[in-house]
């Protein structure tokens, strides 16, 4: 249930179920890759409380409907304009009470968020145990990207036990100085997500403007990209698409202002990219089966692409997914509109070049994650 203006003084506590697992959401991407676990966890009849931050009310609903799974609580803490300050304070503030009311046996957490960080903090400083999912990815650098790259190493150093998607992830932990027996290696929940959101006979409205032709998908948010990176970063986007009769592209913009205000700028009056809102997981999902390439700065796009075969090109400097980079589906192109524009028209131009990449890979596993975070929570609930 979500609660209007989110104040958890409003339910009643007695009800509530004591020594749950109390798992933590906030984010769009966070509500698709976690949604087919809490699926299996209510299926298993494992005790589990959901936990909305809302840091992206606007976007959750959509993203949890094609799973058929809802929050127990939002804490609505979504406000125009905020910062990483008051996400993290007001998560931590917020979280902290619900622990103190519902006494979680452990809290599961995803990926890199400040949802994540701050629960994981929140629960920490509470002594429960923190069970992360999708750890150690890693750049190298704590600014790119920001604040994820610090997220993430920060929730190591607090996770009682670390569910890596990859053999490379598991690895970047040990050397950080976890303990073997602390990781388990799962593959990635957001692989599990398509086979709840992908079909065959998929049709749309959006999906009839391409009209057969061949489709670019295109995602940009990164906050450590400025304005002027990213108003050129989608001018050379622009450049390259414009030089085709045969290309069409759907742009989902992000409900960022900076986002929006760049796309506008760059991308006014541009017949040959489609600008629309954030689409949901079901739309998204069914789009990107069927692009001809998809150009990113997302994390979780490249893992989805990866495994459906769809060439990707990272607009990014670095990225934390070097699997699918290794298994030749994804390039990294940087942040420079000339080099974007490059490497959009070499794939355009070159159907072999572009048909090298367009392999499916099981980088990030075959779609059983959830399955095997199942086994392992069953047996970390019997240890604890």
């Amino acid at each position: 249930m979500f609660l209007e203006g989110g104040s958890m003084r409003r339910l009643n506590f007695d009800k509530m179920p004591k020594g749950a697992i109390l798992g933590v959401i906030g984010t769009r991407p966070e509500a698709i890759k976690m949604s087919p676990l809490f699926v299996k966890m209510r299926k298993a009849n494992l005790p589990l409380f959901i936990c909305s931050t809302g840091q992206h009310r606007d976007m959750l609903e959509d993203a949890f409907s094609p799973f058929g799974i809802f929050p127990d609580l939002s804490l609505d803490i979504m406000k125009e304009n905020q910062s990483l300050s008051y996400i993290t304070s007001k998560i931590l503030t917020d979280l902290s009470e619900l622990i103190d009311n519902i006494s979680p046996v452990a809290l599961l957490v995803h990926g890199d968020t400040s949802t994540a960080f701050s629960a994981a903090l929140a629960a920490f400083f509470k002594g429960v145990k923190v069970f992360h999912i999708e750890a150690g990815l890693r750049t190298g650098d704590l600014t790119n990207p920001l604040p994820e790259e610090f997220n993430r190493r920060a929730i190591a150093l607090m996770a009682k036990h670390h569910f890596a998607p990859t053999v490379r992830a598991r690895d970047s932990l040990l050397a950080e100085g976890v303990k073997e027996c602390d990781v388990t290696v799962v593959g990635n929940t957001a692989i599990d997500a398509l086979a709840y959101t992908v079909r065959e006979d998929y049709s749309s409205e959006l999906y009839d403007l391409a009209g057969g032709k061949r489709l670019i998908i295109v995602t940009a948010h990164r906050r450590e990209v400025s304005e002027e990176e990213l108003y050129s970063m989608l001018l050379g986007i622009r450049s390259a698409v414009e030089r085709y009769e045969d290309v069409i592209t759907i742009f989902p913009v992000h409900r960022s202002p900076r986002v929006r205000k760049s796309a506008e700028n760059a991308l006014c009056g541009c017949k040959k990219i489609i600008l629309t809102e954030p689409l949901s997981p079901f739309d998204f999902h069914n789009l990107l089966s069927k692009a001809y390439l998809a150009v990113t700065d997302s994390g979780g796009i490249q893992e989805e692409a990866a495994y459906l075969g769809v060439p990707t090109l990272v607009i990014r400097e670095k990225t934390e997914r070097r699997e699918a980079v290794e298994a030749g589906t994804v390039k990294v192109c940087g942040t420079h509109g000339a080099e974007i524009y490059m490497e959009i028209k070499r794939l355009l131009d070159s159907p072999l070049i572009r048909n090298e990449m367009a392999k499916p890979s099981d980088a990030y596993g075959g779609g059983d994650a959830c399955e095997k975070i199942l086994e392992k929570l069953h047996d970390l609930l019997k240890i604890y």
